[in-house]
């Protein structure tokens, strides 16, 4: 899962001025919270692994094999069964190396160009051709690594939202979580441990600690949070800092984004993925002549 996938579920679904929003968006790349400021809209990215619990979760319940034809890749279904055969061989063959299906040498996991043949706008629905068998691992494999991890019986991973609320913020801030609920569980009285995935900025996981029920009724004991790691280990989330702490930085940033002139997008130089699955790339890249102030260091740079 990228770092941007919660990121951009989360500000989709609040409203543009809202603080938290300028503020994860700063805190990710100053250009993106600028263009989000300016009214550019955005769609999530699709997110293999974020699907694939959106549709394991999903009422009613269907197989993988039911999305994988509603999605339009019954073409696809033989490769996803020899991939599943090759995992659970391969986690049989090397029980001592937890998800083998990682390592290099493992030898499935290729979807050949012949096979993406006319069905690229189906794979867009599960992140591309690349995520397909990322798509079928979380479904097979990693949502069951995971909840074997938390150590208790009859439980299931459920998609939510949650509202994220504290002193100085007018306006709840809404949120997607994974719910760990336990069976009979009533959530309004003993809520569900959260799992995030780990690859997720602190400053958006923090956040949760915040998290209330969007019933009417809140939950007596803040969740649990868990942090969901892509070998299929989990472990507690502890915070760093004081809630109280975080939040008021929070908002410091926030005010901050909002009296930012537009930046030169920096995001590629920290890190690949910040651009490459970034909603914000084509404005950002499309012209370097969009804000004066980026011109300007361009042809500072330049002298120098």
């Amino acid at each position: 899962m990228n770092t941007t996938t919660l990121l951009f579920h989360a500000v989709s679904r609040n409203a543009r001025e809202h603080p938290l929003s300028a503020a994860l968006l700063y805190l990710y790349c100053p250009a993106a919270a600028y263009w989000w400021r300016a009214g550019v809209e955005i769609a999530p990215p699709h997110d293999p692994v974020w699907q694939a619990v959106e549709d394991y979760s999903a009422t009613p319940p269907r197989t993988l094999r039911e999305y994988l034809v509603a999605y339009g890749l019954q073409s696809l279904l033989d490769d996803a069964k020899r991939y599943v055969e090759q995992v659970t061989a391969a986690r049989q063959r090397l029980p001592h190396v937890r998800a083998p299906e990682l390592l290099p040498t493992f030898p499935g996991g290729k979807l050949p160009l012949r096979k993406r043949f006319g069905i690229k706008e189906a794979l867009e629905h599960i992140g591309g051709a690349d995520g397909f068998f990322s798509y079928v691992r979380t479904w097979a494999f990693l949502i069951g690594d995971w909840l074997t991890q938390v150590h208790y019986p009859n439980i299931t991973l459920e998609t939510a939202e949650v509202s994220v609320a504290f002193a100085g913020v007018k306006r709840p801030y809404r949120m997607p979580a994974w719910f760990i609920r336990y069976q009979h569980q009533d959530s309004n009285v003993s809520p569900p441990g959260i799992g995030i995935p780990a690859s997720v900025p602190f400053a958006a996981t923090v956040l949760y600690y915040f998290a209330q029920s969007q019933s009417k009724t809140a939950w007596k004991q803040q969740p649990q949070l868990w942090l969901f790691y892509p070998t299929g280990e989990i472990a507690p989330l502890d915070p760093l800092v004081s809630p109280d702490d975080m939040a008021a930085a929070l908002l410091k940033v926030a005010a901050i984004a909002s009296k930012e002139e537009a930046p030169y997008p920096l995001g590629s130089m920290a890190s690949p993925d910040k651009c490459r699955f970034c909603p914000f790339k084509e404005v950002c890249f499309q012209d370097l002549s969009w804000t004066p102030q980026a011109m300007r260091w361009v042809k500072e740079g330049l002298e120098v």
